[in-house]
């Protein structure tokens, strides 16, 4: 199949502008994609932090009141006793202040072998958590934050303890304090940020404590080693659950390396989608907060604008092609000027002339074929008037020969004449 010079013109340059205008496109697709995904990583980082150091401050108060509780004179003066009683009234009443509001579920004092002997929880006296890991710490002079799923109350906690000492420095007893979860985990709220956006506290092991979404509590960012598993089980911190791993694949020893912040681009098979997940330790504590943020939704936008470009391409892709075509058209229009003329001049007709006023190579080629049309009508006509004239010439001399041969017809025969009579 033939296809025309215009038709091919504007084929060649449809697909040039689709082939470019896709490349641009994507080009800028992915652009707008990096842009956008690092300007929400900075966001989510930044958002990281501030959460982390919104929780610390609460564990910071902690902090301050079970030091105020480790060095309280009266406490150390109670464990110095040989014939202390338990839940001494006095002493116990002193606790009560230190009890602040909603804030703590109790404030208790263990003696060296991990024996409560005061509490503002009642449940508590007499009990032995010597087994904790919190209490070990302690008597190990450590300071020591933990979480822990209580086997009396079965509630959730976070554990703060120091060692109680005497003036040379020996230990007497461990002050503790449990922070009512509620307290923490209220301030952990994104709901004014996104409503796309999740967020998680774990402890070291990176077993998530608390989450806005239900079904991840006492499941680990990923698959614990045996290790971790026979320590959580030693420390007795969730006893009687059995930890499943999400699907982060986020393993202690990643916790153990984020220096700041970390961000983790990853697929979501539960959700089905592509994630951002930020993570970062609170303060110096065995806590991470974690902040899980669909990047789909910073996506779309990038995508629209995508689909928009395609469609601005195609767009234009058919009106350069139909201006081009038109345009095309009114310049190649000499050279249908000039196919007529050959197709005359084949048919001999050498008065057609070409008017075209271009003023350009096809206005030059338009007169040379018109100058060369003159010349070739010219050269026919002197061929003409050549052979008109040598016809003519020819007829005189073929006039003359054959008057010259009656003639000699003639004399033949009056010789033969002659020759017959003698």
């Amino acid at each position: 199949m033939n296809i025309n010079l215009k038709t091919k013109f504007t084929l060649s340059i449809l697909t040039v502008v689709l082939v470019f205008g896709a490349i641009a496109t994507v080009s800028i697709f992915f652009y707008a994609k990096n842009i956008i995904l690092d300007l929400q990583r900075e966001n989510l980082q930044k958002l990281t932090v501030e959460q982390s150091h919104k929780t610390a401050q609460f564990f910071a108060n902690a902090q301050q009141l079970v030091d105020g509780l480790s060095t309280n004179l009266d406490i150390i003066e109670y464990f110095q006793e040989s014939n202390k009683v338990l839940q001494d009234a006095n002493i116990a009443q002193h606790l009560e202040h230190y009890k602040v509001g909603p804030a703590f579920l109790a404030i208790y004092i263990m003696d060296s072998e991990g024996k409560v002997w005061l509490s503002t929880e009642e449940s508590f006296l007499g009990k032995n958590y010597g087994f904790r890991n919190y209490f070990k710490n302690a008597m190990l002079e450590k300071t020591s934050a933990s979480v822990v799923l209580g086997i009396t109350s079965k509630k959730l906690g976070y554990y703060f303890s120091k060692p109680v000492k005497n003036e040379l420095g020996q230990v007497l007893g461990v002050a503790v304090i449990k922070i009512n979860p509620d307290y923490i985990h209220e301030a952990l709220d994104l709901a004014a940020y996104s409503e796309e956006s999740h967020i998680m506290l774990t402890d070291e092991y990176g077993v998530v404590v608390f989450s806005d979404k239900e079904n991840r509590k006492y499941k680990s960012l990923g698959i614990l080693s045996e290790s971790d598993k026979e320590e959580i089980e030693l420390k007795r911190s969730f006893e009687g659950i059995e930890i499943e791993p999400l699907q982060y694949n986020i393993s202690k020893t990643t916790l153990d390396n984020i220096d700041s912040v970390a961000i983790f681009d990853i697929y979501d098979k539960e959700d089905g989608e592509q994630e951002m997940l930020s993570v970062t330790k609170i303060a110096d504590l065995p806590f991470f907060i974690v902040i899980e943020e669909s990047a789909s939704q910073y996506l779309q936008p990038v995508v629209n604008i995508a689909y928009i470009l395609s469609l601005m391409v195609a767009l234009a892709a058919l009106a350069a092609s139909l201006s081009i075509f038109i345009f095309i058209s009114k310049f190649l229009k000499p050279l249908k000027q000039l196919k007529e003329a050959s197709q005359e001049l084949s048919k001999g007709n050498l008065k057609h002339k070409i008017n075209i006023k271009t003023g350009d190579e096809l206005e030059d080629l338009g007169n040379s074929f018109n100058t060369m049309s003159s010349k070739l009508n010219n050269t026919i006509k002197n061929i003409e008037k050549k052979i008109a004239e040598r016809t003519t010439s020819l007829e005189k001399v073929n006039k003359f020969m054959t008057g010259r041969e009656l003639k000699m017809v003639e004399l033949k025969k009056k010789i033969i004449d002659l020759e017959n009579k003698k």
